[in-house]
């Protein structure tokens, strides 16, 4: 009996360092999982916040490149009028000038110089057009970058999720081999084992 009653505090001592041990180890893991926990809800906070950032900016967007298009379009218009008013008085002014007379001379002179302002005013729209243009491109590249933002704010919660599910798979076994070790403990500290 000498030698079971000398294992059993030496198991006993072994059973409750094994225990400790997990004990700490499962410590670790609850606050590994409480700080993933955080992260995740935080994580899930910000995209929240970045998709109503994103849904208001886009509204917005959406409707300056729905006034943008109906301003092209209008200008686009305008342009093709005036184009053709050119046409015209460049013809008109060709003609006054095989009809050139001393009375004509000042009716060319107004002609010319409603073609010049035509000229410049097409010139104008033409810019405005280039502008608009810009614009409608820098906002479908600002759309872009804000979808490819949410897209990798989402990769970064299915990672989140993947690591708490097995730190909860971790917890549980470490759970499960500490209440194991606990009822082996206080058994050997019961009855000492047969030799």
């Amino acid at each position: 009996s000498s030698p079971q009653a000398a294992a059993g505090p030496g198991r006993r001592r072994e059973g409750e360092e094994e225990e400790g041990q997990l004990a700490g180890e499962l410590a670790a893991v609850r606050a590994s999982l409480s700080r993933v926990t955080a992260e995740r809800q935080q994580a899930y906070a910000d995209i929240t916040a970045l998709r109503d950032t994103v849904a208001s900016q886009q509204e917005t967007h959406a409707t300056r490149l729905a006034a943008v298009q109906e301003e092209l379009v209008e200008v686009k218009v305008q342009n093709s009028l005036l184009s053709g008013d050119v046409t015209r008085l460049e013809g008109e002014k060709e003609t006054l000038r095989e009809q050139a007379s001393a009375g004509q001379v000042e009716a060319e002179r107004v002609r010319e110089s409603a073609v010049t302002q035509l000229r410049e005013e097409r010139d104008a729209l033409l810019l405005q057009v280039h502008g608009l243009t810009q614009d409608n491109s820098a906002l479908t590249r600002l759309n872009q970058g804000q979808e490819r933002s949410i897209e990798a704010l989402q990769s970064q919660v299915s990672r989140m999720k993947e690591q708490a599910v097995d730190q909860h798979g971790l917890l549980h076994t470490i759970t499960q081999d500490k209440e194991t070790i606990s009822r082996c403990v206080r058994r050997y500290s019961r009855t000492p084992p047969c030799p």
